[in-house]
């Protein structure tokens, strides 16, 4: 019986990596803030002493001098211990999250938004600070710490939902969703990723993220059909080959081999795409075309067990003549295998040619 080569699954498509850093947090003026234009209430009517603070705080940003902007706010916050306006906080919170101080960048983005809830870039910077604090504890093994990750991670998600849905931004949506996920709340994720991905034009990644959710939520058909849903819209070959791999761990194998075509007429397919293509006939019945892919990967690699089940694939198709090309380089391999052997013999037999078959059963048999 031929081995089954597929046998390490592969991760999972979307490791959740946010990359929330693209959403630029100010790299001109007044920087960090991006809303100050949008006519928040409480970004009327700045005092001028604070404009001034802000001003060379400014400047001092545009040279990547953090910690200055940063003492010279705090200086600012000490000398006017009334001073509640929402871009002395957030401008602390901004700078402290640059310098990695995430605990403190969270308690002045939190003062943030309490006092200016309407304030998208504060909610979406207190975000991105919790999502970074849940996943600077993701080597803990603790129940404790595991448990102060997960209500991190929960909290940036619905900081980043506030966000969304005050930035109006499907992306921002998707963000949440992402962050339900990394917070073990898939079925939060769900609700979001339906209803991204029933938009007239859904992106790619919207559909692997809700792929990811179905799958935790142990609703295994529909994992893979929308991963192949997202996989044929570009026709990726990563997304083809894991929803081919979710369409055969179902034992569906008819599902499979459609994708599996489709990589194996790439230019330069991936040795795993054409093993898992070998499965896949083999499953149906299929030696002779198993076979022909097989020597397609014993191009590319002739490892042994290659080449000893490529023989096995051309004998049950009852091609022994093809058989041998394979397994005759198998002679002088070394530490030579017993089945090998058992195999040529098995072909010799088939052509008739006994002393050859016995020859062959002989070295089998030492």
């Amino acid at each position: 019986m031929i081995r089954h080569f597929y046998s390490s699954r592969r991760k999972n498509s979307i490791t959740i990596l946010l990359s929330l850093l693209t959403f630029i947090l100010c790299s001109s003026g007044p920087s960090w803030a991006s809303d100050l234009p949008m006519g928040l209430e409480q970004f009327k009517n700045i005092p001028a002493d604070l404009q001034a603070a802000l001003s060379r705080a400014e400047q001092l940003v545009a040279q990547e001098k953090y910690a200055e902007a940063r003492k010279y706010l705090e200086l600012y916050k000490e000398q006017n211990p009334g001073a509640t306006h929402p871009l002395l906080s957030y401008g602390l919170g901004h700078f402290c999250y640059r310098m990695g101080d995430l605990d403190t960048a969270i308690d002045y983005l939190n003062s943030t938004v309490d006092i200016a809830p309407q304030f998208k870039d504060a909610w979406q910077l207190l975000a991105i600070c919790l999502q970074e604090s849940g996943n600077e504890l993701s080597d803990e093994e603790s129940k404790e710490k595991k448990q102060q990750r997960l209500q991190a991670l929960q909290q940036a998600a619905r900081a980043m939902e506030k966000a969304a849905q005050l930035a109006k931004d499907d992306n921002f949506h998707y963000l949440s969703a992402l962050m339900w996920l990394e917070g073990e709340k898939p079925n939060l994720a769900l609700a979001i990723l339906q209803r991204l991905s029933n938009t007239p034009s859904p992106k790619q990644e919207w559909l692997v993220a809700l792929s990811d959710a179905l799958k935790a939520l142990k609703r295994h058909e529909e994992t893979a059909e929308t991963m192949e849903k997202a996989a044929r819209m570009q026709n990726n070959p990563d997304l083809l080959f894991h929803a081919a791999w979710l369409w055969m761990d179902l034992e569906k194998t008819d599902r499979a081999l459609p994708l599996l075509k489709i990589l194996a007429e790439q230019k330069k397919p991936d040795k795993n795409w054409l093993l898992l293509l070998v499965t896949a006939y083999n499953s149906l019945k299929q030696p002779g075309n198993a076979a022909l892919t097989m020597e397609r990967v014993i191009e590319m690699e002739p490892a042994s067990d290659y080449l000893y089940n490529c023989g096995l694939l051309w004998l049950q198709d009852e091609n022994p003549d093809r058989a041998l090309v394979s397994l005759l380089q198998l002679e002088e391999r070394s530490p030579p295998q017993a089945d090998w052997f058992v195999a040529i013999a098995q072909a010799h037999l088939i052509k008739e040619d006994i002393p050859r078959a016995a020859d062959s059963m002989e070295r089998a048999a030492m």
